[in-house]
């Protein structure tokens, strides 16, 4: 088991982090937009907010490096990202208001 779904159990940043490599060609601002409101299509609603429940307690303990390794061991279609992609990323998460 990866050290981060010991951590968060609930996996919900994995699980995106999974599906924006499915779905995104890139680490650019519009992408991660757009995977926002795909989530929130495809999840609903009612998942984003513990999605970003799940990021705060993330960032506030520091350990956003565990899912640099996550990424880096999961994704295929990109080139990894860094630990900067990931904090613009959950910042636009956090800030973003996606569509319902």
């Amino acid at each position: 088991m990866d050290i981060h779904y010991k951590k968060y159990p609930e996996g919900y940043f994995g699980h995106w982090l999974s599906m924006f490599d499915i779905h995104q060609q890139d680490w650019l601002n519009q992408s991660v937009r757009n995977h926002i409101d795909m989530y929130n299509h495809m999840e609903g609603g009612e998942e984003y907010q513990p999605l970003c429940e799940e990021i705060r307690q993330i960032v506030s303990n520091d350990d956003l490096s565990l899912f640099i390794e996550y990424q880096n061991e999961h994704s295929f279609s990109r080139p990894h990202g860094t630990l900067k992609d990931l904090q613009r990323m959950v910042s636009l998460i956090l800030t973003h208001n996606p569509r319902t």
